[in-house]
């Protein structure tokens, strides 16, 4: 028994070697590296290319999805076979979306920022086209007893390219420091979708994600913990058998939890938020009413309660202030600003601070409290920003 193991062991190895050795399949592998990249860093990061006339251009965040297809697309044009040549359609999408993006500047008013135009245009043509129309003629050029070294060696090496750009895009990316006094800025995801405002108290956030979920975020470490799950109760249990929620209509409804926590006790949080009811008529539907639900939340014992509101108690104030100070300097945070596009987050004193941050989708709000400046995301992002040396 142990014989034939070590037989059958020995045939698969030597057949993962043959498959790993195969131009082809080298080929194929650091494609679909290079797909499963690019999905990572545009729909779990939320990086897109920003335009050409972004006041913080660079042409290295134009082109990383270029460079990510560089090697695969030099390798699948070398191997000059039918099959390939469809793995350099990726590419070719690429290489027409940046050609029109420098058609439509130069017809739409390149005048404004020429330079950029002129010197993202360079870098296109040696970066995207010259390097990779070179590299496939060098590699299909050379025998093929020494081809499947090379592929495989520039398989390993693009792996690591398509590691190491994940890694940067994840945890480096965003942040533009324009002065020599920079900040400190971390980021974190909680769930998808809109967040809560936030309740800030020293060192410490507490924020309700668009799925109910309550997290303590220590803002310090940048890292959240779960403590518990906010309830929202159907319309009949609300006491409204005749209407019915934005869920039971909407397939894909803006967040549900639309609300604020307080303080209320040593060891108890309150989160009151909006819970909208709609009545069905004829031909749709109409908005009915909109009470408040508030949930009690025990820190010690995890325990939650809720009841929906009276109408004689206060409706829930959204109130964001958005400046604070941090080691005896007043900093601000400021959002949806178009200027250093797309790092429409910028923070300041007016001074020696000015720091932009590219949010990774639209900033939905801004907190400033306790020297800490957060910001949350359509996308669950959270940035948590304040003085370098706090």
């Amino acid at each position: 028994m142990l014989d034939r193991a070590k037989t059958w062991f020995a045939l698969r190895t030597k057949t993962a070697r043959a498959c790993t050795l195969s131009t082809e399949d080298s080929v194929v592998l650091s494609i679909l590296s290079s797909l499963l990249v690019c999905f990572w860093i545009i729909v779990y990061v939320g990086f897109l290319p920003p335009l050409i006339q972004s006041g913080l251009f660079h042409p290295l965040h134009h082109l990383v999805f270029h460079l990510l297809f560089l090697i695969p697309t030099s390798l699948a044009i070398a191997l000059k076979s039918g099959i390939s040549f469809l793995l350099v359609i990726p590419y070719l999408i690429l290489l027409g979306f940046s050609l029109i993006q420098i058609l439509l500047g130069i017809v739409s008013g390149a005048f404004l920022y020429g330079d950029i135009l002129a010197n993202y245009a360079i870098f296109f043509f040696v970066a995207a086209v010259a390097v990779p129309t070179v590299l496939a003629t060098r590699f299909g050029n050379i025998d093929e007893a020494k081809k499947k070294k090379v592929y495989q060696t520039l398989l390993l090496l693009q792996l690591t390219l398509a590691a190491g750009l994940a890694y940067y895009y994840t945890y480096h990316y965003g942040v533009w420091h324009l002065s020599e006094e920079p900040i400190s800025v971390r980021r974190i995801r909680l769930g998808d979708g809109n967040l809560s405002l936030p309740l800030i108290e020293q060192d410490t956030a507490y924020i309700v994600d668009r799925e109910g979920r309550l997290y303590r975020v220590d803002l310090t470490l940048g890292r959240k913990r779960l403590l518990a799950r906010i309830p929202r109760p159907t319309a009949a249990e609300a006491g409204f058998p005749e209407l019915v929620l934005r869920d039971d209509i909407i397939e894909h409804p803006m967040s549900p939890f639309s609300g604020v926590l307080t303080r209320v006790g040593d060891d108890e949080l309150s989160f009151r938020y909006l819970y909208d009811l709609w009545r069905r008529v004829e031909h749709g539907y109409n908005h009915a009413a909109r009470p408040t639900i508030e949930v009690r939340i025990n820190q010690k014992s995890g325990h939650v309660s809720w009841r929906v509101e009276g109408r004689d108690e206060a409706p829930v104030e959204f109130t964001s202030p958005n400046v604070t100070v941090a080691q005896g300097r007043r900093i601000g945070v400021g959002t949806h600003l178009i200027q250093y596009r797309p790092f429409t987050v910028q923070i300041g004193d007016g001074g020696g601070i000015k720091t932009a941050i590219d949010p990774l989708g639209r900033e939905t709000w801004e907190h400033a409290k306790h020297g800490w400046l957060l910001v949350g995301t359509n996308r669950g992002g959270l940035i948590i920003a304040t003085t370098k040396d706090r």
